[in-house]
């Protein structure tokens, strides 16, 4: 769990993202509609994909906790980042 910062909101780290038009532009038109800041539909999408690769991650952690110098699990083989 995060540090508690300004008027008790968990504390926040600043990360740029380089995203399609197409993205910023439906972003955009969902911040429009549901009055939800777009940061927090940021938020909302890099928990749910911790939450898809959690098998990798835990798969990471363990490798390197086990083998000292491990570099860990490669990607996963059935996802392409550019498709």
């Amino acid at each position: 769990m995060a540090a508690a910062g300004v008027r008790g909101q968990p504390e926040q780290a600043d990360h740029t993202a380089y995203i399609t038009p197409a993205q910023r532009d439906a972003l955009s038109r969902l911040h429009e509609r549901t009055r939800v800041p777009k940061a927090e539909h940021f938020r909302e999408a890099v928990d749910d994909l911790l939450a898809k690769y959690d098998d990798v991650l835990k798969q990471t952690s363990a490798a390197r906790a086990g083998m000292p110098g491990c570099k860990g699990t490669p990607a996963r083989p059935d996802h392409d980042p550019h498709a």
